[in-house]
């Protein structure tokens, strides 16, 4: 389905207004669907990664995404610090199959944010924002599919990777980090606005803290300034 394609987006936007008039089909656009692997995922990810206790069972995905993002961000670093050693070819292999991991966790949270914002569009968005509901969904559709195919690709990773291609990835992983840091609060707020809450409302819906989320818009707001 192309962007520019005026038939699919006539068909994509009929999509939208099955969504718009409260999913008169069960899952009209997968999202259903594509959650669930996510947030299954991260909820074994982050039981095995800061233990079950940590992680309620009854958990939304906004939660998760906020909570292994955190996690995922420090593991990216000690990953990196792991990699300047000089290792074994066992270790090697065992710090390869953790990386492939951390990265599919981020994936899944990559489409969990989507996810929201799609949702946000659909219930919220209006015809008259700048250019226009079906645009932006676009957009997000786009790039959650993309993520979603590297979630899926990364369990084949294994068979693909050798140590050094590692090595040098990962090397750059603390600018990988500092990268995906700065990218955490654009998407918070981004999602924020979407969402067109209240940030209280915001903050008990998705569980990011509100002190969080008003660090993010003061974050924001002072890199537009610049």
């Amino acid at each position: 389905m192309r962007s520019d394609d005026t038939d699919s987006r006539e068909d994509f936007e009929s999509l939208l207004q099955e969504g718009a008039s409260f999913l008169k089909l069960d899952d009209p656009l997968f999202l259903n669907q594509l959650e669930a692997e996510a947030t299954d995922f991260l909820k074994e990810y982050l039981t095995r990664e800061i233990g079950a206790a940590k992680v309620r069972s009854e958990a939304t995905s906004d939660e998760l995404e906020f909570v292994a993002s955190e996690h995922i961000e420090k593991a990216r670093q000690v990953l990196n610090l792991e990699f300047q050693k000089h290792l074994s070819e066992e270790e090697k292999r065992r710090n390869i199959r953790r990386h492939i991991t951390i990265e599919r966790a981020a994936d899944a949270c990559e489409m969990l944010h989507h996810i929201s914002v799609i949702r946000s569009q659909i219930e919220y968005g209006s015809k008259e924002v700048i250019y226009g509901r079906v645009e932006q969904v676009f957009s997000h559709g786009f790039a959650l599919g993309r993520a979603y195919e590297r979630f899926r690709v990364r369990t084949a990773e294994p068979k693909a990777w050798t140590g050094d291609k590692v090595l040098q990835g990962v090397s750059k992983g603390g600018i990988a980090a500092k990268a995906a840091g700065a990218q955490r609060y654009p998407r918070i707020v981004a999602k924020f606005k979407a969402s067109g809450m209240s940030q209280r409302r915001f903050a008990d819906a998705t569980g990011i803290p509100r002190s969080t989320l008003q660090q993010a818009l003061k974050r924001v707001d002072s890199n537009l300034s610049k």
